[in-house]
């Protein structure tokens, strides 16, 4: 039995990639944001607050599949951090996360069409944390496109909480082209 859920150095050396990018990345969070990670095989990360904490929990998937770039670490560290100091994550149990949206209501939009629109917004200032940081946007770049490869629910709007992995590629592809000339691809 292993309590950390890891059965090889390889995926311990992603812990230890994500304990590095979360030092640097915390210079960006509005509040301490404490590193959780949650046993599932699905490839995921999300932000919520519990118990007065403000976690970004990753799944053992996800480390599994991504620990050792820290790029695609940073950029999904930002994200959730971004969901945090934008206030996104209102209060104890609700959950904003990489695949799926659980978020609060507001009057006057659908939630699709909020949950939507944070999402967006956390991109553009989870990937520009990520670059501050000397990361790559490609890294979510490179995370957009598994998504798209990997998640058929994530490839259609229509009452998503997410927008289209495409639309978020650009954004990541955009950032790195402005900032290097180059595209991620």
């Amino acid at each position: 039995h292993n309590d950390l859920f890891f059965s090889d150095a390889e995926n311990l050396s992603g812990l230890k990639t994500l304990a590095q990018v979360r030092e640097r990345m915390m210079r960006f969070a509005s509040h301490p944001i404490h590193i959780a990670i949650q046993k599932s095989d699905s490839v995921n990360a999300f932000a919520r607050s519990e118990s007065g904490y403000k976690l970004v929990v990753f799944t053992t998937g996800f480390i599994k599949q991504f620990g050792n770039d820290a790029d695609v670490l940073a950029n999904t560290l930002g994200h959730e951090i971004a969901h945090h100091n934008l206030g996104h994550v209102h209060k104890d149990l609700d959950k904003v996360s990489l695949v799926n949206s659980e978020t609060s209501l507001n009057k006057g939009y659908t939630q699709a069409e909020l949950s939507q629109a944070n999402e967006l917004a956390a991109d553009k200032e989870g990937i520009q944390y990520a670059i501050n940081a000397s990361y790559s946007a490609c890294g979510g770049y490179r995370l957009f496109s598994y998504l798209q490869d990997n998640h058929a629910k994530v490839n259609n709007t229509s009452n998503s909480s997410h927008p289209l992995t495409s639309e978020r590629k650009n954004i990541a592809n955009s950032l790195n082209l402005k900032l290097h000339q180059r595209s991620c691809s």
